[in-house]
């Protein structure tokens, strides 16, 4: 009779390498439009993030529309200021021209002289 080793299925079992399902790019190749809404302050601004953030991880091409705003404090300013930077560093096309006053005072006001901000300002 043939002497088995039971431990060889269990010690396959051990050292097999689990199969993870392969991550496919999600990223779409449409634009999107970021919308600012009427005032972007400390109210809004979180909520607002998550609705950027999902456009940004979804498109490739991306804008901003600022023709409804009308009132931005500080962390409204600070956030502008973080989505052109994240869009600029994952190296996606981006489109603005600044025409809401209201953010150009805000800039303005703090003193902010941001170099990738400046571009989309108006002079």
């Amino acid at each position: 009779m043939t002497k088995t080793n039971r431990n060889t299925h269990k010690d396959a079992d051990k050292t097999a390498i689990p199969q993870k399902p392969c991550k496919q790019n999600t990223v779409k190749t449409t634009s999107a439009i970021i919308k600012l809404p009427e005032e972007l302050t400390i109210a809004q601004v979180e909520s607002f993030r998550v609705d950027v953030i999902d456009l940004i991880e979804n498109h490739n091409e991306l804008s901003i529309d600022d023709s409804e705003i009308v009132r931005i404090d500080t962390t409204g300013t600070q956030l502008i200021i973080a989505i052109v930077n994240h869009i600029s560093s994952l190296k996606k096309t981006f489109n603005w021209q600044c025409s809401a006053n209201c953010i150009q005072e805000s800039i303005k006001q703090l003193g902010i002289n941001e170099t990738i901000l400046n571009q989309y300002l108006a002079t």
